[in-house]
């Protein structure tokens, strides 16, 4: 649920708001200033991992096409190709930035490394198409299709060489076109609107260009997800293979289990106090209510309010409904109550558990990566 919020709340109703409002800031500027601030903001926004491509490439079309120099029949060509060059170059700088700043940089953490799961034979087989060389339909739908964020720093993780990575991206521009193209159309209805003419062929090629994006998109993730497969399925013996650089992992893993398997048996429903029961119930209990309100009642609790929306309409009152206010607030009070709460009365039962598991492991730490080591010789020889 928590997920549902950031990504239904944060992205899908919030980065609208705020691209809105930014868009109103600098429509004033001159259009190389303007540039320049849109590919600014873009960077920005993009270095947010919860905020995806689409409404970046979707806000430069309409702040750049929307300038005032763009507004004959000319300008707005002009416009939307710029807004199309300065989209693509925005993917490949903030991939790197992605790659460079943050991947690279967690590569170094053995938590970071084994929460991605870069021992396991799924990531393994993501790291062998992402290493070839050239553009091949695995690794270009991986980098074009998976989330900006995610995929980007993964790279980085699996130290992966950043100009192949990027060669990789090209196809991107298929992708980058119509969301542009869909900013552009949309803000040409508005002006044609505007003038009090009828028009409705610009409203229909934005609706299609929003079709086709859509369309590639759901293609390049079914693609990646085949070749994921498909590699797991053929090279799985290779994936498989324990390897030395990964028996720091392979511990980790080891040990995490050992722990879960020591905290399910304590925090079962068996295991539970009546306070801990309490907390876990009505904690669950808001959230699940709070997600029907979300995904069901939008209409019930959120006013409408689209990246082309004016700025200065928007109402904070107006736009959250009654239903609105009382989903954010039994959600916020679930995860007070949850997290607070629940974490809090597990009781000194599983405390005491989990000290003992620590330390019977730390114990077998030694025997455990001897044992590991002689797999691992055991593999490479055969």
């Amino acid at each position: 649920s928590v997920g549902i919020f950031v990504l239904f709340i944060g992205t899908g109703k919030a980065a609208n708001i705020l691209l809105a409002w930014m868009r109103e800031q600098i429509k004033s500027f001159s259009m190389g200033l303007l540039v320049a601030a849109v590919f600014v903001i873009g960077v920005v926004m993009f270095l947010i991992p919860v905020i995806p491509g689409p409404p970046v490439y979707l806000f430069g079309g309409l702040v750049i096409c929307g300038h005032p120099d763009n507004e004959s029949d000319a300008g707005f060509i002009q416009g939307t190709i710029v807004t199309i060059v300065v989209s693509y170059v925005l993917k490949n700088v903030t991939f790197w930035l992605q790659h460079t700043m943050f991947g690279v940089q967690m590569s170094n953490s053995l938590a970071v490394r084994q929460a991605v799961g870069v021992n396991g034979p799924t990531m393994r087989a993501v790291e062998k198409i992402l290493s070839a060389g050239g553009l091949t339909a695995g690794k270009c739908a991986i980098l074009c299709g998976a989330p900006d964020w995610p995929v980007s720093v993964l790279c980085g993780i699996l130290r992966l060489n950043v100009a192949q990575c990027l060669l990789g991206c090209t196809p991107i521009i298929t992708f980058i076109v119509p969301i542009c193209l869909t900013g552009s159309f949309l803000l040409k209805a508005g002006r044609v609107k505007d003038a009090g003419e009828e028009d409705p062929i610009w409203d229909a090629l934005s609706s299609l260009c929003m079709s086709l994006s859509g369309i590639i998109g759901v293609v390049l993730t079914v693609i990646f997800m085949f070749r994921i497969q498909e590699t797991v399925e053929e090279h799985y013996e290779e994936l498989s293979k324990p390897r030395l650089d990964f028996l720091e992992l392979d511990w980790l893993d080891f040990k995490k289990a050992k722990i879960d398997a020591v905290m399910e048996e304590h925090s079962g429903w068996n295991s539970l106090g009546p306070a801990a029961k309490n907390y876990l119930l009505v904690g669950s209990g808001c959230h699940m209510v709070a997600t029907f309100f979300f995904l069901y009642m939008d209409t019930y609790c959120f006013g409408t309010f689209e990246l082309t929306s004016d700025i200065n309409t928007f109402d904070l009152m107006e736009y959250m409904k009654p239903c609105g206010w009382i989903a954010c607030g039994v959600f916020t009070f679930g995860c007070l109550w949850f997290f607070c709460g629940f974490k809090a009365k597990l009781g000194a039962a599983a405390k005491n558990a989990l000290a003992r598991a620590e330390q019977d492991l730390a114990a077998q730490e030694d025997e455990w990566k001897k044992a590991r080591m002689a797999e691992i010789e055991a593999a490479n020889a055969s």
